[in-house]
């Protein structure tokens, strides 16, 4: 194989040409207590980046809840389906590219 395109967490095997840093995001009102249940939607792909947020707070020990998941699929038909949905009060990891 020349080359591959991959997911992954810690190392991989070869050269690796570039990486992308996961970031969070949320809306910019939100406010959150220091010590208050984190909201996160989840868009799981079925990959890692699904899991990322709720691995992440399990090592600092700080509480959350998941408000909203779905597949990649479901994701796109969110207008179609619950367009009154606020995603902009959860938090969500992604590609820093995005």
């Amino acid at each position: 194989m020349d080359l591959a395109v991959c997911s992954a967490i810690g190392t991989v095997p070869g050269d690796v040409l570039r990486e992308q840093q996961a970031v969070w995001i949320a809306g910019k009102t939100l406010q959150l207590d220091a010590h208050a249940s984190v909201p996160l939607a989840i868009i799981n792909h079925g990959c890692w980046m699904g899991e990322l947020p709720k691995a992440k707070l399990d090592e600092i020990d700080r509480p959350y809840k998941v408000a909203f998941e779905c597949t990649g699929i479901m994701s796109g038909k969110k207008r179609q389906f619950a367009p009154n949905l606020r995603l902009e009060f959860y938090i969500k990891a992604m590609s820093k590219s995005a």
